[in-house]
């Protein structure tokens, strides 16, 4: 109950004590009968007012109780250490902030500033993170007196995260000021002095972080409480959207499609059953059984008209989430007229791409291969080898996949163009990136052609019967993106026709590749089974990718890694993380 309420409440039988003192002690009363009407009225009037004002805020309590339950819920999701916490038990910690390593026991000026600078990064990742889970509910919070509590207090947790910042300031500044002697390893009393204040307010904001998500829990309980029937309750989100209680509750229903049932995919998937209802399906039988009602879609791996199936056996979907970086198979004119939103796990498997294709460059410059058919005989025979470093590449895919792997192929010493949809003539990592229109020419005089872009309408059979004929006698091709993007025949004559030193090839236009491939019995040809990406963890990696974007879209946070399904892919400038 407000103060103000009280203050009337209060203010009013007073006013009835007053009236009652006069009428038994004086004749004043009696005479002034039109006085002590009004009187009686306005008391009545109040007190009247009173009741129905406690009436009709009772009554909004409950018609936006759904909505409040939800911004509550959302609130403290956002203030969750996701890895101490366990929604599904109901349990959630909050996060806190850790203090420096460096100022524990003994300062150690030499770890210090760094673990200042991590601390301060921190912060504003706490801040920002607030900031987003508020703005999303901050013109509702505002109109009640719930709400409007809730966000006073985590604008005072915000206020105590600027006092940690200024405070870590200071421990610099006195860093800077009092700077040790070298070879001095602890720091003077005055610096100790500020990290003590510095811990301080660590420790203030972590308890006022507590506390928050302490008091948001009790008040989600009490609601709990106070709803005899959820069922009838019902409300409008931020967007006007009509909210029920199922809505407030239900989790979100997750339909994942995988190749085939394996026991590991419910290991895997394990951290997402905490939160979401997920149903593994691998065929279309199941797919029937289960899509109905699903809202979202989780492939495992790419196949043709995935997506409009699942429509079709009745999911409502509003995103679609690939656990890998190529997509074409998914992208279907359905899916483009959608509102569904496709994601795909761009940035998981960059590095493990890129040292693939370094490795097969390796070997085949220092004929690794020939080097195991003489062991095998048991031959010594002394051979040369040639060099890697100074050697050309030209990489076609301009994304992230391409940049790592022109950024690695450039570490040991080769000269790199990338080659992209457009020229760029001032890219601030690469400067120059060569259109794709120029491929023929771009490969003229290059030993390596990486493969790395995305399968579209444009890409496909890129590396066409002209393009390949560009490439010298001595050049090695490698296919990394998808088997689409070659012309396999023509491949294969320049191969047998000895135009080509050879090729290590990932990916195919067909894949298992047939049996009957001439590729397989070529020895320059190096054929593995869509594997570049795949080391020793990349499942879990991928998992978490998802992880990580459903815990967006549950805060209502935008989601990164966006495919535009116009263009097939991930645009550059994306938010990646």
């Amino acid at each position: 109950m407000s103060a103000r309420r009280i203050a009337a409440i209060v203010g009013a039988f007073v006013l009835i004590g007053v009236i009652v003192w006069i009428d038994v002690t004086t004749s004043l009363w009696q005479e002034l009968v039109v006085l002590s009407g009004l009187a009686a009225g306005l008391v009545s009037f109040l007190l009247t007012a009173l009741v129905i004002d406690r009436v009709m805020e009772r009554s909004n309590e409950r018609r936006w109780a759904p909505v409040t339950r939800l911004a509550l819920t959302e609130i403290l999701h956002g203030l969750a250490d996701d890895e101490r916490s366990e929604p599904s038990r109901g349990l959630i910690v909050a996060r806190s902030l850790s203090l420096p390593v460096g100022s524990l026991g003994t300062p150690n000026a030499e770890r210090l500033p760094a673990e200042l600078h991590r601390l301060r990064e921190g912060v504003a990742a706490e801040r920002e993170g607030l900031a987003a889970t508020l703005g999303v509910w901050s013109s509702f919070l505002a109109s009640s007196e719930r709400g409007a509590g809730v966000m006073r207090r985590i604008a005072t947790v915000a206020l105590q995260l600027e006092a940690v910042r200024d405070a870590s300031l200071e421990v610099d500044a006195a860093l800077l000021r009092q700077s040790a002697p070298k070879n001095t390893p602890s720091l003077v009393p005055d610096v100790a002095v500020v990290i003590a204040d510095l811990r301080n307010e660590i420790d203030s904001t972590n308890s006022a972080l507590a506390a928050v998500a302490h008091e948001i829990e009790a008040e989600l309980s009490r609601d709990a409480a106070r709803a005899e029937d959820g069922s009838e309750m019902s409300g409008r989100a931020p967007d006007g959207s009509v909210l029920t209680m199922k809505d407030v509750q239900s989790p979100l229903r997750i339909l994942a499609v995988v190749s085939e049932p394996d026991p590991r995919f419910d290991g895997l998937f394990a951290p997402i059953r905490e939160q979401a209802e997920l149903s593994l399906v691998h065929d279309a039988e199941s797919m029937a059984r289960a899509a109905s009602g699903a809202d979202a879609l989780l492939v495992w791996e790419d196949q043709p008209g995935l997506v409009d199936q699942a429509i079709t056996a009745g999911a409502t979907l509003n995103w679609v989430h690939s656990a890998s970086t190529g997509v074409n198979a998914l992208i279907t004119p359905t899916l483009r007229q959608s509102e569904v939103t496709l994601t795909n796990s761009r940035g998981v498997l960059d590095r493990a791409i890129a040292e693939y294709v370094l490795g097969l460059f390796i070997a085949h410059r220092k004929g690794f291969a020939e080097t195991l058919v003489l062991q095998q005989q048991r031959t010594w025979r002394h051979r040369t080898t040639r060099m890697v470093a100074g050697t050309r590449a030209v990489v076609v895919g301009t994304g992230a996949i391409g940049r790592e792997t022109a950024r690695l192929l450039g570490a040991v010493g080769m000269h790199v163009t990338l080659v992209g949809r457009r020229a760029v003539f001032q890219d601030p990592e690469f400067g120059r990136i060569a259109a794709s229109d120029d491929l023929a020419s771009e490969v003229r005089d290059a030993q390596l052609v990486v493969l790395v872009a995305p399968l579209t309408a444009e890409t496909r059979h890129l590396m066409s019967e002209d393009v390949l004929a560009a490439m010298p006698r001595d050049a090695y091709l490698v296919n990394v993106g998808r088997g689409g993007l070659v012309d396999e025949p023509a491949l294969e004559a320049r191969l047998a026709a000895g135009q080509l030193a050879g090729a290590g090839l990932d990916v195919f236009a067909e894949e298992p590749l047939p049996q009957s491939s001439a590729l397989w019995g070529d020895p320059r040809v190096l054929v593995s089974p869509h594997m570049a990406g795949d080391f020793d963890g990349f499942e879990e990696a991928l998992v978490a990718r998802f992880v990580e974007l459903f815990r967006d879209r549950k805060a209502g946070r935008p989601l990164s890694h966006v495919v535009d399904t116009r263009l097939g892919y991930v645009p550059s400038g994306t938010p990646a993380s």
